[in-house]
């Protein structure tokens, strides 16, 4: 991974992350206001400052998510590159049997297995 852009899951995944959380994730996708006005809508992923007049959305990035799947409801959670090059994101759920959920961007399918927790 070589891009700050690759450490995090993409801006449409983001923009589910309900309200108030991941608010002290090190990283934020920004609407970058200059290039607004000429090429359309343009994110990029930059370090969290705080400047509240900017549109932004928290960036989780691996670790943090996967500290908040062992915070919450999730037991024993996890991540592994599979042979096809996608990551599998996994954990165990008292109410329900093991959740999986698979991408090419690990910090995206962790994301997405913290999500389909958050609506049950």
């Amino acid at each position: 991974m070589s891009k700050l852009e690759e450490l995090v899951p993409p801006l449409e995944l983001c923009k589910k992350i309900p309200e108030g959380h991941f608010e002290d994730s090190g990283l934020m996708w920004e609407l970058e206001v200059a290039a607004n006005r000429y090429h359309g809508e343009w994110w990029e992923v930059v370090f969290r400052c705080n400047r509240e007049d900017e549109e932004y959305y928290p960036a989780p990035t691996l670790a943090e998510i996967m500290a908040e799947l062992d915070n919450g409801r999730a037991k024993s959670p996890f991540c592994e590159l599979l042979p096809n090059g996608k990551w599998r994101c996994s954990c165990f759920d008292w109410d329900r049997a093991t959740n999986v959920i698979t991408d090419e961007n690990p910090a995206a399918a962790a994301l997405k297995l913290w999500l389909e927790l958050q609506e049950e």
